[in-house]
């Protein structure tokens, strides 16, 4: 299984644990749904992500993401998201 245990919230919420793809260099992850984790971005003010990086110590950030949320229309339409 390629998949990889992250811890995520928004606004200070308990953590969600979610498996995550990683990459097949171990230098990345994927949400599973990459649309609906932008869009809970953008009704976000802060994220929190946890995980453990490939042959390394658990890490943990905070991100202000307050903002994305007059980016993510453009996204979308670039996408061709469906609503």
């Amino acid at each position: 299984d390629d998949r990889r245990t992250v811890r995520v919230s928004f606004d200070g919420a308990t953590d969600a644990v979610e498996r995550w793809p990683g990459s097949a260099d171990h230098d990345a992850l994927f949400a599973p749904d990459g649309i609906a984790f932008a869009r809970r971005l953008s009704a976000a003010r802060t994220l929190r992500f946890g995980f453990t990086p490939h042959n390394g110590p658990p890490a943990s950030i905070d991100f202000d993401v307050h903002g994305f949320e007059a980016h993510v229309a453009s996204l979308a339409r670039t996408c061709r998201w469906k609503k």
